[in-house]
C-alpha cells in the first residue's frame, strides 16, 4: 500500500472534516504531495487519481469560473469520496493483516464497528448538507411568492 496515504488522509480531513485548510490551501497541499508521491500503487493510485482530475478542475474565482470547473463544496464533495475509499482501502489492509494475526471474531467487529464510528459524523454531515441543498431552495422561493404575493395590489 502507498506509503504515504496516511498523509493523504490527514489533508483530506483536515479539509472535509476538521474544516481546518480552506479549498486553495487544500488544492496547493495536495498537487505538493501528489507530485512528490512515487510510492503510489495501483490500487491507492486509482483512489485518488479522480481527486486529481477535481482539483484540477476546481476554481475558487466564480468569476472566472467556466461551465467544466468546480466550486469548493463540489472539490469538498470529491475529498470526502476520496477519503472514503482510502479508508475502506485501509480498513481491507488491515483486516488482511488482522487475519494473519489470529484474531477472535469479536475483535475484528469491534474493530469495523470503530471503523464506521470514525465515518458516521461526515456521512451525517454530508447527509444533512444535501438534504439542505434540496429543501432551502423551496422555502426561500415559497417565502418570496409569498411576500411578492402581499404586496401585489388587489383589484
Amino acid at each position: 500500500m502507498n506509503s504515504l496515504i496516511h498523509t493523504y488522509k490527514d489533508l483530506l480531513f483536515r479539509f472535509t472534516g476538521k474544516k481546518e485548510i480552506s479549498a486553495i490551501q487544500f488544492e496547493k497541499e495536495f498537487l505538493i504531495l501528489f507530485k512528490s508521491d512515487e510510492s503510489c500503487d495501483e490500487n491507492s493510485y486509482e483512489i485518488i487519481k479522480p481527486l486529481f482530475y477535481a482539483v484540477e478542475d476546481f476554481c475558487s474565482n466564480p468569476a472566472l469560473r467556466e461551465k467544466d470547473d468546480i466550486d469548493e463544496s463540489q472539490l469538498a464533495e470529491a475529498a470526502q469520496k476520496t477519503l472514503f475509499r482510502l479508508e475502506e482501502l485501509s480498513s481491507i489492509d488491515q483486516k488482511s493483516l488482522r487475519n494473519g494475526e489470529n484474531k477472535t471474531d469479536m475483535e475484528r467487529l469491534t474493530n469495523k464497528f470503530h471503523d464506521y464510528l470514525n465515518h458516521m459524523p461526515l456521512l451525517i454531515e454530508e447527509i444533512i448538507e444535501k438534504k439542505l441543498n434540496d429543501v432551502l431552495p423551496k422555502i426561500v422561493k415559497n417565502a418570496l411568492s409569498e411576500e411578492l404575493h402581499k404586496l401585489t395590489p388587489r383589484r
